[in-house]
């Protein structure tokens, strides 16, 4: 919370008494995502300074620099990876770990026949995530295991509509040969094609 209201002072205080600057929340939230998302650059600057990991991915697969969009807050963070010796290979790597982890997690739950349906606070089940994140193989064991395609998340989003948002073209062709509906529309009325923003995907599609 100190994160996203921006609240500096406090979050140095807390952080020099011992506050993990790397704790996530249930969905996987550090505090650098926080501070990235709402662009607060100087508290971007203290969290990078205590170490704070740059390459940390939430459930949504998104890292920090992901979600940011303010121009200097985004600098910021990509003059500290750089620094760091981040590279393009290692942002790759630590993306597909992460689904490698949520396969090892669907496959267990497929072993004790457990329901892959789910869906979370916010109305999203693994599959959305999945789409979201680009993870073609995690989208795919889903669809295997009996993922729903249909199911809306709290804005009324199906696993489409968010494949379409983030641009990962590869997950959306797979749900779609699949049967997903382009023509699904959300709580605004929007639809997968309406959503996707490149013309060249809407043609593909």
């Amino acid at each position: 919370m100190c994160c996203i209201d921006n609240y500096e002072e406090m979050v140095k205080i807390l952080l020099d008494r011992g506050a993990s600057v790397n704790a996530q929340d249930n969905e996987l939230w550090t505090p650098l995502h926080a501070a990235a998302t709402c662009g607060h650059a100087g508290l971007v600057k203290v969290l990078i300074a205590h170490a704070a990991d740059l390459l940390a991915v939430n459930s949504d697969g998104n890292m920090p620099y992901d979600l940011c969009e303010d121009d200097p807050t985004l600098d910021i963070i990509e003059t500290a990876m750089a620094n760091r010796g981040i590279t393009q290979e290692m942002i790759n790597e630590t993306r597909a770990s992460t689904e490698m982890r949520m396969m090892a997690d669907v496959q267990e739950l497929l072993r004790q026949g457990e329901e892959v349906n789910q869906q979370d606070s916010q109305g999203a089940t693994l599959l959305h995530i999945a789409a979201a994140s680009g993870y073609v193989q995690a989208a795919e064991l889903l669809l295997e295991g009996g993922a729903r395609m249909d199911l809306r998340d709290s804005d009324g989003w199906q696993p489409l509509h968010a494949a379409a948002c983030w641009g990962q073209m590869h997950v959306a062709e797979l749900l779609v040969s699949h049967g997903a509906s382009l023509n699904a529309k959300t709580f605004l009325d929007e639809t997968p094609i309406g959503i996707f923003a490149p013309q060249q995907l809407q043609c593909k599609m």
